[in-house]
């Protein structure tokens, strides 16, 4: 049996059909698009809720197949099950590494941008709003201990202040350039000053993000 037999062996063990390891290898390759995506945007894209979900729902089953096949052994592990396991544990730990990268590249921006989030919580999960609260909450609590800023003027407390047109709040740039490969046909063109450009499937280009904020939405065009 060669190292894709094995594989296949594995994941219809795991997940039960060859539709569900499509399934598998579809999510994670969503996954890795959406790590990239939050890497080059600047503002926070809609939280992927369901496909973390999905991934976590698998990692339990690898889990649990390696427990199975360890206790199967009663002791004694032969090459194939160890060769089997090293498969299953590298595949567990692959996933992992995209969610922890995934996540920590958004709890970044949150923390770059927290005033701007804690008011504007569209795109976050449950979890991640109480995280943006409550750090607003002690930074807050922070400054006015360590600046003693109750004894300041009402109008100088604020830490939303904006006050000759110059905001103490940290926005999401919408106009920095991002890398992007159009993947689905888009009828409409992007107006950039005086230019006009049309949008081809399967090129390349770079421009700023508002420009096409709503095609990375749609998923007509990828982040590279």
């Amino acid at each position: 049996m060669d190292i894709n037999d094995l594989l296949k062996d594995l994941d219809s063990r795991v997940f039960g059909s060859a539709d569900d390891d499509k399934d598998k290898e579809g999510d994670i390759l969503a996954l890795q698009k959406a790590w990239v995506s939050e890497l080059t945007c600047p503002e926070i894209l809609p939280y992927q809720d369901e496909l973390l979900e999905q991934l976590r729902d698998r990692l339990d089953l690898q889990i649990e197949e390696i427990e199975r096949q360890t206790a199967a052994e009663s002791g004694t592990v032969t090459s194939d099950v160890k060769f089997s396991l090293l498969v299953i544990e590298s595949e567990v730990e692959r996933v992992r590494f995209l969610i922890r990268s995934y996540l920590r590249t958004r709890i970044a921006k949150l923390s770059r941008m927290d005033m701007h989030y804690a008011r504007n919580t569209y795109n976050l999960s449950q979890e991640e709003i109480k995280f943006i609260r409550k750090r607003v909450e002690l930074l807050s609590h922070l400054y006015d201990r360590q600046f003693n800023m109750r004894s300041w003027p009402e109008n100088l407390k604020g830490l939303e202040d904006d006050t000759g047109g110059l905001s103490m709040v940290t926005v999401p740039d919408m106009n920095s350039p991002v890398i992007f490969k159009v993947v689905r046909p888009i009828e409409e063109t992007v107006q950039l000053g005086d230019e006009t450009i049309e949008l081809m499937q399967d090129s390349i280009y770079a421009m700023r993000y508002s420009a096409v904020q709503k095609f990375i939405a749609n998923g007509a065009v990828v982040m590279l």
